[in-house]
């Protein structure tokens, strides 16, 4: 594959399997949203005694938890996508925990990135938001089952059409 320096090269992943794959843009967008969706939801379930404060942090971490997710969780999951595709080759297993770990990676420092700008660049120590890379890592790690759960479903889809 030729190297070129456009948005197609970013949009192509080489694969020797099979060929020239494309990363499907839309579907990176559809599970961060659906991530975002998700995530206020998991981690809001701590309030649900009282509905009123339920939906107060749905809003809360929807407001904080969607920009990271997709400013930081679609480029890095692309990045991710294109250096661990030798991994898929070899076993279900790693695939999956070799992923899992690299999104938590990407989640806690993405969190501590993420609340370093929020601070306007204030010198953060890791003790004081240690709780808040928590969020940042299951945020990262249920955007990677999302992100996989619509591709086997985009391929069962592709799969059925194929036979008809």
């Amino acid at each position: 594959m030729k190297r070129t320096r456009s948005i197609r090269r970013m949009i192509y992943v080489d694969q020797e399997a099979q060929g020239r794959r494309r990363i499907n843009l839309t579907r990176k967008l559809i599970v961060a949203l659906l991530t975002s969706l998700s995530f206020a939801f998991i981690v809001s379930i701590p309030s649900v005694s009282d509905m009123e404060g339920f939906r107060v942090y749905m809003i809360v971490f929807l407001l904080f938890g969607t920009p990271p997710i997709f400013l930081i969780g679609i480029p890095s999951s692309i990045l991710l996508d294109k250096w661990l595709a030798p991994v898929l080759k070899k076993n279900k297993v790693y695939f999956m925990g070799i992923h899992v770990i690299a999104y938590a990676m990407v989640g806690f420092l993405g969190t501590y990135l993420y609340l370093f700008a929020l601070n306007i660049g204030k010198v953060i120590e890791v003790r004081e938001v240690l709780f808040m890379t928590l969020y940042g890592i299951i945020a990262a790690v249920l955007f990677f089952f999302i992100d996989i759960g619509i591709k086997v479903l985009v391929q069962a889809r592709n799969a059925n059409n194929e036979q008809r």
